[in-house]
């Protein structure tokens, strides 16, 4: 331990120490989730369903339970559509498919 965290336990005492740790520790996690619905409601993801705000949400850095507990769904749902907005967006971004010799060959000379 610290010098500076073991003189802040022996003036509060451990376990207020701890109850205050815990204080504060659910204070930021609600404070996490208001500005979540707050990024919701001033942005065009305001009347998006589920499946679009799951992704956005994770791009903000928010963990699976967190965005489950905003949204009033389960960390197994969040997950599920988080895996197929990745697979959709490798998709999109993968380059179209060379022409093989195949192909060229059905094409005839040029």
């Amino acid at each position: 331990m610290a010098p500076k965290e073991q003189k802040l336990t022996t003036e509060i005492g451990g376990d207020q120490c701890s109850e205050a740790i815990s204080s504060v520790a659910s204070s930021l996690d609600l404070i996490g989730k208001c500005l979540a619905i707050l990024a919701i409601q001033s942005t065009s993801y305001r009347d998006k369903p589920d499946t679009e705000l799951i992704p956005y949400l994770g791009s903000l850095g928010y963990s699976n339970d967190a965005i489950a507990a905003i949204l009033d769904t389960t960390p197994g749902t969040v997950k599920k559509q988080l895996s197929i907005s990745r697979t959709t967006k490798r998709k999109k971004k993968s380059p179209p498919k060379r022409a093989t010799a195949d192909a060229k060959d059905k094409q005839g000379p040029s």
